[in-house]
């Protein structure tokens, strides 16, 4: 299960699973944030798998997923922060492919450093402010 907040605005998207996740999951959630993604050039993600367990997917599945997530790489400023509990299994075969196609990634334990690390590259602070703000 998953919800999605997008800010337009803060061009911001906040992916948000519960339970278990699974490719097919992640990529019906990919789907729903492509026309928020391409409207928005540079954006920010957070996919918050906290309250989630990731499944175990097969690689030709995982690949498959990598590909549509990568079209998102190569735009400057398109960053992906994965927030997770400590020691979560999560999707190596996903995470390597993507970062070997250029998509900056970084995975986070702690939303606040998550947030912070999403918007440290904006010349502007004032949206790590209000980003803060929103989801603490």
């Amino acid at each position: 299960m998953y919800s999605i907040d997008i800010n337009a605005r803060l061009k911001f998207i906040t992916v948000t699973f519960s339970g278990a996740v699974d490719i097919a999951e992640r990529s019906c959630a990919w789907e729903e944030m492509t026309s928020a993604i391409d409207s928005f050039g540079n954006c920010r993600i957070l996919l918050d798998f906290m309250a989630a367990t990731v499944a175990a997917d097969d690689f030709q599945a995982s690949r498959t997923f990598a590909r549509r997530v990568t079209y998102f790489a190569g735009v400057e400023g398109r960053r992906v922060a994965y927030l997770c509990p400590p020691g979560a299994h999560v999707n190596k075969v996903v995470e390597v492919l993507v970062d070997a196609r250029g998509l900056t990634i970084e995975r986070f334990n702690d939303r606040v450093k998550a947030l912070r690390w999403l918007m440290s590259d904006l010349p502007d602070q004032k949206h790590l402010q209000l980003a803060l703000a929103r989801h603490s």
